[in-house]
């Protein structure tokens, strides 16, 4: 397989990495263990040596599949993983302290049976410990030989700027696709700038550009796509747009949606290296396909005509928690210069819940305090369709027994 750079770092990875996420988390079923061992030994036999996970997926249960699936062929692979949230539950909130990433670089080390992280991403910014704090750790673990390169997920680039210029970053992490195209906005060129690579997750949005959900189609227990407005089955049926798109782009090529998404990407810059994940050998197969499209000037010119007339609907979080996220935009409260709004807080706490409940498919009474969301005092009902009466039913929930916690999507 065509091999591509991470920015200016000189990790090279397959053009195509592996996102092993979906073998144990936020798809409802979990992967069989031996089948999602098969699976990533096939991916290798296939060209694919970048390969994805975290301590949170499972928790720990998808590093440890991951470590026993590379461990024979250890030194022809790149892993990455990431730190970030207290205990590796997200629920349990944010938490990049120092002493807290050593302990969960030795985690990690232990579970993937490894000696060395090849690339270790700060999974979501934490707003509570200076990103400087979190970069200078990693170089110390950099030094120390536990960890050869460094990463972010989903920072704004205030972040990315702060950390970059303690431990230069080799990539960073975020949701890309033609389903959802906001990083060209300002992390795309700031990335160009730095000379740091890009890894899109989700660069087939989640499915969507398959072409195989539609309207009618439903998801499992315990998958995340319950939980998102974008994919309402009204919102599906809108943004079918983007798919018959795709799908006429495919045929005309002679290949498929999803092969025709990942090219795009591609594309796009020489130093994006896609992750898309799979739990069927077909899906893997049709994904490494995209390799061998080659999408034209021309090619590129007409997506970008025909996707200037589409408006595609629906947030890809719950819709409290993309407004905040999207008001934020990886920066810490602080330097918003925001106060935290007990009313507002006690409904983010309540959603995030809701929607790990959803995901795991197990009803239980909400953890009080995972979550407080640092907001304008009085937000208006546009930023926060929020009614008196969701506030009065959870009016216990702005009490927070534990210590609080602001925390960027």
């Amino acid at each position: 397989m065509e091999k591509r750079v991470l920015g200016k770092s000189g990790l090279e990875v397959s053009a195509i990495g592996f996102g092993c996420m979906g073998l144990s988390h936020s798809y409802g079923t979990v992967t069989d263990r031996g089948e999602a061992i098969r699976l990533i030994r096939a991916a290798h036999d296939r060209g694919v040596t970048f390969f994805d996970t975290a301590e949170v997926y499972g928790p720990f249960t998808n590093e440890d599949v991951v470590g026993e699936a590379l461990q024979p062929i250890r030194d022809q692979v790149v892993i990455a993983t990431k730190f970030g949230f207290r205990n590796g539950v997200i629920a349990d909130g944010p938490d990049s302290r120092p002493e807290t990433i050593r302990r969960a670089v030795e985690g990690s080390l232990k579970r993937l049976r490894t000696d060395t992280i090849d690339l270790l991403y700060q999974h979501r910014v934490d707003p509570d410990v200076p990103v400087e704090d979190v970069a200078g750790t990693v170089k110390d673990l950099i030094a120390a030989g536990k960890v050869r390169h460094f990463g972010m997920s989903e920072a704004g680039g205030e972040s990315i700027r702060k950390a970059h210029a303690v431990q230069p970053l080799a990539a960073l992490q975020s949701e890309y696709s033609l389903f959802w195209r906001e990083p060209e906005t300002e992390i795309i060129p700031l990335l160009e700038e730095l000379g740091i690579g890009l890894v899109p997750f989700s660069p087939l949005g989640k499915g969507f550009l398959t072409g195989t959900i539609n309207e009618k189609t439903t998801f499992p227990t315990g998958d995340f796509r319950n939980a998102t407005s974008r994919f309402d089955t009204e919102n599906r049926r809108a943004n079918q747009a983007i798919v018959d798109l795709v799908r006429e782009i495919a045929w005309n090529k002679g290949t498929t949606p999803a092969q025709i998404a990942l090219a795009w990407l591609l594309a796009r810059r020489p130093w994006i290296v896609p992750i898309p994940g799979a739990r069927k050998l077909a899906h893997l197969e049709d994904d490494l396909g995209a390799v061998n499209v080659r999408l034209s000037r021309q090619d590129l010119r007409t997506i970008e005509k025909r996707l200037s007339s589409i408006t595609l609907r629906g947030e890809r979080y719950p819709a409290v928690m993309e407004a905040l996220r999207r008001a934020l935009k990886g920066r810490s409260c602080v330097e918003r210069g925001w106060t935290a709004s007990p009313e507002v807080t006690s409904v983010l706490t309540l959603w995030h819940n809701l929607c790990l409940t959803r995901q795991d498919g197990v009803s239980r009474d909400p953890p009080i305090a995972s979550i407080v969301g640092c907001l304008p005092p009085q937000p208006s009902k546009s930023q926060f369709p929020i009614t008196p009466a969701v506030l009065i039913r959870q009016r216990g929930l702005s009490r927070l027994g534990g210590r609080e916690v602001d925390v960027l999507f």
